[in-house]
């Protein structure tokens, strides 16, 4: 599961992403902007907290959005919706295991009332709610899971993110890491 286009970013990109994830305990959940090209915009140390000024606005649209996730779990619906807020090109999450990215096909994400209705719908889907139940109550998971809970929410977070992608014609990527590091050098 490497998608390696995933690692066909800036250097400075990368680099910061390799830090997040050699230190794996991050205590706060800190947002970087970088420019397409690489260079570092921003730095909001509190995702939870985060207050963009009204003044970084303009200088953070249609960047590059960098966070990072140390249960492992993609995107959230305040995740998505920022992003459509804030109209980014990419955002990326860093997990302990897998990199997580969405980003536009042509520069325009919805609405971020519109999204989050849909990932309303899509979460309380029977659909969805029939296979998680499936896969909470298999064998396989209840034998080899650490977290059965936390690795249902990863499957259903992952799920969600391929249904918000195919909806709203973005690209979701998910990898684990290429040699358990992010430079596809190393």
């Amino acid at each position: 599961m490497g998608d390696t286009s995933l690692f066909q970013r800036p250097e400075n990109i990368l680099r910061y992403e390799q830090e997040l994830l050699e230190c794996k305990l991050v205590d706060e959940d800190p947002v970087r902007i970088y420019s397409t090209s690489g260079e570092l915009l921003r730095e909001y140390p509190f995702f939870c907290e985060i207050e963009i000024p009204e003044s970084d606005r303009q200088v953070i649209r249609h960047q590059i959005m960098i966070q990072c996730h140390e249960s492992d779990v993609s995107f959230t619906k305040k995740d998505l919706q920022f992003a459509a807020e804030y109209r980014f090109s990419e955002i990326r999450l860093i997990g302990r295991s897998y990199i997580y990215s969405m980003k536009t096909l042509d520069r325009d994400w919805p609405d971020p009332g519109i999204l989050g209705r849909k990932y309303d719908e899509i979460d309380t889907s029977a659909d969805l709610v029939d296979t998680l139940e499936r896969i909470r109550n298999s064998p396989d998971l209840r034998e080899n899971s650490w977290d059965p809970e936390v690795d249902v929410l990863k499957i259903r977070n992952d799920m969600i993110c391929k249904k918000i992608a195919d909806a709203f014609c973005l690209d979701y990527r998910k990898s684990t890491f290429i040699g358990c590091c992010l430079h596809p050098k190393w």
